[in-house]
């Protein structure tokens, strides 16, 4: 749908604007692909309108003289024509372009510039500028000495706060500040990481303040087909194991498939803990990987944003985008963590393959469930920040920012985790102070790069980029908007709670998956009014 009208583009979004209606805004990043044609070169194309070159007596306002043709991230495509009567102006540069064949092409120019940026420190987020007070510093969201504290990992005497990746030489994906067992010297820690994936070693993300229990995290063994065994990485978790006096055992949770995890080890050289860890137990949650989330959320915003032709299959449809399924499998996952954490007061370590996609996302949940400070306003900044931006979920690869990356590898982790934490505010709609709101905003950022803050793929390359002092951290503009992003039933409740995670109770999230869709306007409210 659209019309005639005028088209702003500035260095974050394009703003459509006709027919006296509100402007249509396009941010650049979420632009997948753009396209030129003009019908100076492409003569015989059947999409011209008859009447020849401007001239010869065609009506310049509809006489179609260019197009540019746009596919965007989760939503229809759009064309801009460029006609006859068009005129094309360039504020910047005081430029002024009354051919329509060279406004279609310094169109393009320009969409490709902003869509498509040389590096990610062209994106917009370098330009943006806002001051923000002391106590709005979004960049203090996450002080890794402070959350400490509150665990109180110090005064255990069982953990302690290691600076073996001061500088990033240990592991690029971690913060530079981690918490290992108070037992394992920094040189053997060193020796075990090179037994995980991408040398992300099992690491404390938190801990219970009523008991011994924790919740690690980590990349998967490297065992290989033959099986091979590294001593200091074996001393680790024991060390993880021996920090609770409870006699659960120690849950070492593998997100994946036992027979994805089974194929690592041929084709990764990698695969799982086998049974020389002792006092471990291994469960496989058997979520699915990022291809096939992709695949399943592709699938549903195709058939939520299609026309109203299939009303009779609707739910069929949604069933055979397993989306609901995969939502119900990380919610099971999370809440069985939750139960050996609260119930049996037992350890769990976390992995997937890499430990930078289902990790957090199950990691994240389970600690919602548990801790209620993660529930309130700042706590789920902070949580946020620890699980997703410390410990490395590679926003830039995930979301394709500036079509750099592999496509393949892009899959949509943090809106299917955000889907999930939705469904757990709908069963308990009082317990979160953070609302729907906030949710889609955080979805929606982490594409578009307005922020610093979901920008690269870890905290190391944020630093190096300087992104702290050059860029605006999305938490600042959450907490100066406070009264957009809290929900107003929200009642401090400090215990754990646990959703239910049958597909049965769970909702397709029509704020996420029908926004944008024109095909299907928002219900509206025809009650009478009384006087």
């Amino acid at each position: 749908q659209g019309g005639h009208g005028s088209l702003l583009v500035t260095n974050y979004q394009m703003v459509f604007s006709y027919g006296g209606r509100r402007g249509v805004c396009i941010p650049h990043l979420t632009v997948v692909k753009v396209a030129k044609r003009d019908r100076a070169t492409d003569k015989n194309s059947s999409d011209w309108d008859v009447g020849g070159e401007r001239g010869s007596g065609a009506n310049p306002l509809t006489h179609k003289m260019g197009m540019v043709n746009m596919e965007r991230r989760d939503t229809t495509p759009m064309t801009v024509i460029v006609f006859a009567a068009s005129t094309l102006i360039d504020v910047s540069n005081d430029e002024f372009y009354p051919n329509p064949t060279r406004q279609c092409s310094k169109l393009f120019e320009v969409l490709m510039s902003y869509a498509f940026p040389r590096s990610l420190t062209k994106v917009f987020a370098f330009s943006y500028r806002q001051a923000f007070p002391p106590d709005q510093d979004g960049w203090r969201a996450y002080v890794p000495d402070e959350e400490f504290a509150r665990q109180g990992v110090d005064q255990s005497g069982a953990w302690r706060v290691s600076h073996v990746n001061h500088e990033y030489t240990a592991c690029d994906s971690y913060p530079r500040k981690v918490a290992v067992p108070a037992g394992i010297r920094d040189w053997e820690v060193k020796k075990a990481l090179e037994f995980r994936a991408n040398g992300r070693f099992p690491v404390l993300v938190w801990k219970s303040a009523h008991s011994e229990a924790v919740i690690c995290r980590s990349g998967q063994p490297l065992p290989g087909l033959f099986r091979m065994r590294n001593k200091e990485d074996e001393r680790l978790v024991a060390l993880v194991r021996a920090a609770n006096s409870s006699p659960a055992p120690l849950y070492i949770i593998d997100a994946r498939p036992h027979t994805n995890a089974q194929a690592n080890t041929v084709f990764r050289a990698a695969g799982y803990e086998r049974g020389s860890y002792e006092g471990c137990e291994i469960v496989f949650l058997g979520i699915e990987n990022i291809h096939a989330v992709r695949k399943s959320y592709t699938r549903l915003r195709e058939i939520c944003t299609a026309p109203q032709d299939d009303d009779e299959r609707w739910l069929q449809n949604v069933s055979e985008t397993y989306w609901l399924q995969h939502l119900s499998k990380l919610l099971q996952g999370s809440r069985r963590i939750a139960e050996h954490v609260v119930i049996e007061r037992a350890s769990t370590l976390i992995h997937c393959s890499d430990g930078w996609d289902r990790t957090p996302q199950i990691s994240a949940l389970c600690q919602l469930m548990i801790d209620p400070w993660y529930r309130t306003l700042r706590g789920f900044a902070l949580l946020v920040e620890k699980e997703w931006c410390s410990f490395g979920h590679k926003f830039s690869l995930r979301y394709a920012h500036g079509g750099s990356s592999d496509r393949q590898e892009a899959s949509p982790v943090l809106a299917q985790w955000a889907d999930c934490v939705w469904q757990m505010m709908r069963q308990f709609p009082t317990a979160f102070e953070v609302n729907d709101a906030l949710l889609l905003e955080l979805v929606e950022m982490a594409h578009v790069c307005k922020f610093g803050s979901f920008l690269f793929n870890s905290e190391s390359e944020r630093r190096k980029a300087g992104v702290h002092k050059r860029t605006v951290s999305f938490w600042s503009h959450v907490w100066a908007n406070e009264h957009i992003y809290r929900n107003a039933h929200y009642q401090a409740y400090n215990g754990p709670i646990f959703p239910e995670t049958s597909i049965r109770r769970l909702y397709l999230w029509e704020a996420l998956f029908f926004r944008d869709c024109t095909s299907l306007p928002s219900p509206k409210d025809h009650c009478p009014l009384h006087a």
